[in-house]
C-alpha cells in the first residue's frame, strides 16, 4: 500500500480529533499502520 498523507481542518470544537480518532482505530482493526 502506498503511503498517504490526510490533512484535517476546521473550526474548533466541530470534532477533527474525535473523526481522527474513529478513523485511526479503523485502520488499526483491518491491520493498517497507522503513525506520524
Amino acid at each position: 500500500m502506498s503511503k498517504r498523507v490526510l490533512l484535517l481542518t476546521g473550526n474548533p470544537g466541530v470534532g477533527k480529533t474525535t473523526v481522527l480518532m474513529k478513523t485511526v482505530n479503523a485502520l488499526k482493526e483491518r491491520g493498517i499502520c497507522v503513525g506520524g
